[in-house]
């Protein structure tokens, strides 16, 4: 019978109703056979990654101040919050709300419930951009939504066992370029997935790099099966 062990980013997205095909891939994978979730899955989802941006450039911010100062998010400054929102699996809004903080120069940018999504200051001729803290009760809403599902699909949280510590230490030394920021947590998910000779399922094409280079290297790890969330729900497994 198959195993499955699924990345965070495919959880987060099904939890958080942005693809249907996360929530097809795990039906799927549940009739298949047996899915699996690293406990470092749980510890992601509670600390998840800030992330700052400061744009200095000449033409750029004074525009950007202005629309600010006129109540308005610029078009450009709001494709930047999507892209850092979606590249650090955080929810993205409908609606994003501009408002004026007590002191000169910041702004915060909430959604549409009122729950902020990032800061703006404006300082020494830049704009910086940094994400809020993360609310503890949605993070606890979205945890309890991960246990309905794994009592629901059957899925097994596991903790990661010594024999996963050792292959996610090779991973990080052969691959800490190819999976950057997030090669800790990335590589524990992958070693669990090892151990258990599971399915990897994720979105990440880093993660295809990476069992690519493991056959040509021959190195001393199970084969890595990945697949996209997308081919096992419309295909199955090869």
């Amino acid at each position: 019978m198959p195993r499955f062990v699924f990345d965070t980013n495919v959880l987060i997205n099904y939890i958080r109703g942005r693809d249907q095909e996360a929530h097809e891939a795990l039906t799927v994978a549940s009739k298949l056979g047996t899915i699996f979730i690293s406990q470092i899955t749980i510890l992601e989802m509670w600390a998840p990654e800030k992330w700052k941006i400061k744009e200095k450039s000449p033409n750029l911010v004074p525009l950007w101040k202005r629309k600010l100062d006129e109540g308005e998010i610029p078009d450009g400054m709001l494709e930047v919050i999507i892209e850092q929102l979606d590249k650090y699996q955080q929810p993205i809004p409908n609606e994003f709300v501009l408002s004026t903080r007590s002191k000169r120069y910041r702004w915060t940018i909430s959604d549409e419930d009122g729950h902020d999504i990032c800061l703006v200051e404006y300082v020494n001729n830049s704009i910086i951009i940094r994400s809020a803290d993360i609310c503890k009760n949605r993070v606890r809403r979205e945890i309890l939504m991960l246990e309905n599902l794994c009592d629901r699909l059957g899925v097994q949280v596991i903790p990661v066992s010594t024999r996963a510590q050792h292959y996610a230490k090779i991973i990080v030394q052969y691959h800490r370029d190819t999976l950057g920021k997030s090669v800790i947590p990335d590589s524990l998910v992958i070693a669990t997935g090892l151990v258990r000779r599971a399915w990897l399922v994720t979105t990440d094409k880093d993660w295809r790099k990476v069992a690519q280079d493991i056959q040509n290297r021959n190195l001393s790890l199970p084969k890595m099966k990945v697949i996209d969330p997308i081919r096992l729900s419309r295909e199955g497994i090869p």
